[in-house]
């Protein structure tokens, strides 16, 4: 939040009182910086045939702040100061590629700004690995 601090600065070694300084005002102001931390999912099939949900997380989110999808702004759902999401159509996801994903927030600066990216993944085939548990 903004807040204004009157600040003097007192001297006890000069006169019998001391001496005080005419206040002057400390302005300090909440900025949080636009910061992509991380997405998910960061890696996909290609060829997906259902809309897949991309979870954006990170730090300075504004209702303003737009996830985009090589360049291109995509419709994006603000969730919280920290969480964005938007929904991948399956035409995006034909080809094998990786995809450069920012947020970007024009009402945070007059000529907006951007974070820097974080790779999506499009991979021909997405397998899980599941190892045994072993009980001693």
């Amino acid at each position: 939040s903004v807040a204004d601090i009157a600040v003097t600065v007192y001297d006890a070694s000069v006169g019998e009182d001391g001496t005080e300084t005419a206040p002057q005002t400390l302005r300090i102001l909440e900025v949080e910086r636009l910061t992509l931390i991380g997405i998910s999912p960061a890696m996909i099939a290609a060829g997906a045939t259902s809309d897949i949900t991309l979870t954006v997380i990170g730090m300075g989110f504004t209702p303003g702040s737009v996830i985009r999808w090589n360049g291109t702004d995509l419709p994006t759902l603000f969730v919280s100061s920290t969480e964005l999401t938007t929904v991948i159509s399956p035409t995006e996801l034909e080809q094998v590629a990786d995809v450069v994903i920012t947020v970007y927030d024009d009402s945070i600066a007059a000529s907006g700004t951007e974070t820097a990216a974080q790779i999506l993944r499009i991979l021909e085939e997405v397998f899980t690995v599941h190892l045994p548990l072993i009980q001693n």
